[in-house]
């Protein structure tokens, strides 16, 4: 599966009914994240560990994503 099937996945409410329906996307997760060269870093946050960041393989590039899913909280913060 790829990242930007995941991602479309992860945006439907409609696919989170059940505690299956969150097992089955984790899985699928876990699945893509296993595949040598899908993900190309994971960076540990320092002060503390458990927070981990993933950046993509270039499938996911960010002006992809951002035009897919258009102008986030985080992106409005940005700009104040």
């Amino acid at each position: 599966m790829s990242i930007i099937k995941l991602r479309d996945w992860a945006a439907d409410k409609r696919k989170f009914v059940k505690v299956r329906d969150y097992l089955d996307f984790a899985e699928a997760f876990v699945e893509f994240r296993e595949k040598a060269g899908n993900i190309q870093a994971e960076l540990v946050a320092r002060n503390t560990p458990q927070y981990r960041f993933f950046q993509y393989n270039s499938e996911a590039d960010y002006l992809e994503a951002y035009s897919a899913i258009g102008k986030t909280h985080l992106h409005q913060q940005m700009e104040n």
